[in-house]
């Protein structure tokens, strides 16, 4: 158990140091909250999609293949930096002691870190123990990784090709050098959140929101009753919503920063999205349009098109061009087609279209589902309305969009589901829509807690690192 354990452990660790050095590969000043918060979704995601790629091309699937794409990357990615850190001298700011932190703040921390904890001895105890994290991703990656080729995925567990394969590579590699004894798999669920955590603090701090403030604002999304539940269970709808938020948001801040490297790397995380999940091209795509126009209706930022939509675009399509003819005898592909004959026959469903809101509003306002999700986020809105907080500042009309994006996205999914032939719309909305809405949940609470506590930070504090986590700065030893 315990050589489970280590192997399961250094698997993650090389994970993370990859996405560390594409990361770093990509933006080079990058401060380190960004690098920590990007580090394991990057990594795992761009991974997996080389295995892809090799194994489609018709390379075995086995340890040889797996050991050699993490290899390969990993010394690429170090060559890389070193001759790009010889030409550009610029490396991200080191992060020294803790002079700024009081004690409430550090201790607000390690309560953070012991929920990490126990997130993680509660995936390994309970993951895969529902029907569909069972058949839909964990039985498809120990099919995968038995195989030793792709195909297996058609034939074991659910949905055929219809799905990305984004996790149930990672599930595959752990099986294959692990054996899954622990499982050392389901750690991987835990780590989603704490990315997602530590990238929200981050666009929090950059944007001038206090520290103490924006450190309970994370703990209050970490123990939201269904999030903590997606950090434990096995699903793939948390991964995603972690992947999307991090990616829009770096689109976000690079398009307003006309920072090229952040861009590319929140299109990478775009692009990883929808690798994820099959309903991640539709989201990516629509946030990708959205701060497209709000650049040329608002003038808000610069956008670098090429690093921004090229990689993140490579990645959607090629898997899309792999998989599409199983995605459209899948359930997606089944609700694509039933819509355009419902509407042709005038049966517009919409009494389905104000069920979908409603079963969900009372759902949320249920503190058993939700938590103070709702109570919260109208409070936080209102208060920052009534403190004229700035509502027209680029920062605000952006995170507005990206919210109504990814709130109107799940409701049009489920009112093109309905449809569908169902045996009970029902009974499905109540539930599968709560993890649909985690996109929406964590952009909304982000908008919501800049709202209220936002500031115009100076100038200065878009680069400071000592801005965004009130710590000492060593100088860099690279000027």
């Amino acid at each position: 158990m315990l050589t489970s354990l280590l192997i399961a452990l250094g698997i993650l660790a090389i994970f993370i140091l990859l996405g560390l050095q594409l990361a770093r590969c990509i933006a080079p000043k990058a401060d380190h909250l960004l690098l920590a918060g990007v580090a394991f979704p990057l990594g795992a995601g761009i991974y997996t999609w080389c295995v892809f790629c090799l194994a489609w091309v018709g390379m075995p699937l086995g340890k040889g293949l797996l050991a050699f794409v993490a290899g390969a990357l990993l010394v690429g990615s170090v060559l890389f930096r070193r001759v790009k850190r010889a030409s550009v001298r610029a490396e991200a700011n080191p992060v020294g002691g803790s002079a700024g932190a009081g004690m409430l703040d550090r201790a607000l921390w390690g309560a953070l870190g012991v929920l990490l904890l126990v997130a993680l001895a509660l995936s390994v105890g309970r993951s895969y123990s529902a029907y569909d994290a069972a058949a839909g991703w964990a039985v498809k990656g120990y099919g995968i990784a038995l195989e030793g080729e792709l195909d297996a995925g058609r034939e074991w567990g659910l949905f055929g090709m219809g799905y990305p394969l984004n996790m149930m590579l990672q599930i595959a590699t752990f099986s294959l050098f692990e054996g899954e004894i622990l499982p050392g798999s389901k750690l991987v669920f835990p780590l989603y959140l704490a990315a997602v955590c530590l990238g929200c603090f981050r666009f929090w701090r950059k944007h001038g929101v206090p520290g103490r403030t924006a450190l309970l604002a994370t703990a209050f999304l970490a123990t939201n009753p269904v999030v903590f539940l997606h950090a434990t269970n096995g699903y793939a709808n948390l991964p995603f919503a972690a992947i999307l938020t991090l990616g829009s948001l770096l689109s976000l801040e690079g398009i307003l920063e006309g920072h090229g490297g952040i861009q590319a790397i929140g299109g990478l995380l775009l692009g990883i999205a929808a690798w994820t999940r099959p309903e991640g091209i539709g989201f990516s795509l629509a946030v990708v349009l959205g701060l497209i126009l709000l650049r040329v209706l608002a003038r808000i930022g610069t956008i670098r098109a090429l690093p921004w939509l090229a990689p993140g675009a490579a990645l959607a399509l090629g898997w899309n061009a792999f998989a599409w003819r199983a995605v459209m005898v899948g359930h997606l592909g089944e609700t694509i087609q039933a819509v355009p004959s419902g509407l042709t026959l005038g049966d517009f469903n919409l009494f389905e279209l104000y069920l979908i809101p409603r079963l969900f509003l009372e759902r949320a306002i249920s503190p058993g589902n939700w938590g103070l999700f709702l109570p919260a986020v109208l409070a936080l809105s209102v208060l920052g309305l009534a403190a004229r907080r700035g509502w027209q500042r680029p920062v605000m009309l952006s995170l507005f969009v990206l919210s109504l994006i990814v709130m109107v996205l799940p409701v049009l999914i489920y009112y093109a589901r309905s449809f569908a032939p169902s045996a009970d719309f029902q009974a499905i909305l109540r539930r599968d829509f709560d993890r649909a809405f985690l996109p929406g949940f964590l952009t909304l609470c982000i908008m919501a807690v800049q709202a209220a506590a936002g500031r115009n930070p100076p100038p200065s504090a878009l680069t400071d690192e000592r801005r965004l986590v009130g710590y000492t700065v060593r100088p860099s030893p690279h000027p």
